[in-house]
């Protein structure tokens, strides 16, 4: 919070209580070190450097979760194979092939519903449909695997 007070980026009247030697009602600045004022954003670039820096946690956690997972997954296999049991919990490989095939339905669900958007808001000019080159193109890390293996999974 000290970091957004002293940013000097939005400052804030409010009314200090009292009355002036004129009989109006005495008022101080202040700075504001919120993100939103009464449901605005305060300031756009006191966002973006909010987002940055929650982000920059974002990726190490699920690194971090992703591989104690692994672990927790490898260590339950060699406990149900030393018990003699068949473990219920797959392969890593069929795990991470799930992930892929999930990341495709969310890819496939993003481009559908940007579709649909882009024919309830085209532009017209006169006769001529304006095409928008910039059309959203969501980014993905890894390529997706076939539509059979998502059935065999699903």
């Amino acid at each position: 919070r000290g970091k957004w007070l002293k940013d000097g980026l939005h400052r804030r009247t409010v009314a200090a209580g009292g009355v002036d030697k004129n009989g109006k009602p005495k008022f101080k600045t202040i700075n504001h070190p919120y993100l939103t004022d009464a449901g605005d954003i305060t300031s756009g670039k006191r966002l973006e450097g909010f987002l940055e820096d929650v982000g920059s946690y974002e990726d190490p956690y699920y690194q971090n979760k992703r591989e104690s997972m692994e672990e927790e997954n490898e260590r339950m296999r060699k406990a149900d194979e030393k018990a003699g049991r068949e473990s219920l919990i797959p392969s890593q490989d069929v795990l991470d092939q799930v992930e892929l095939a999930g990341r495709e339905l969310y890819h496939d669900m993003l481009l559908k519903k940007s579709r649909m958007e882009d024919e309830t808001t085209s532009v017209t000019e006169g006769d001529v449909q304006l095409n928008n080159e910039d059309e959203f193109k969501p980014v993905t890390s890894s390529t997706v695997p076939d539509a059979s293996l998502i059935q065999k999974l699903g």
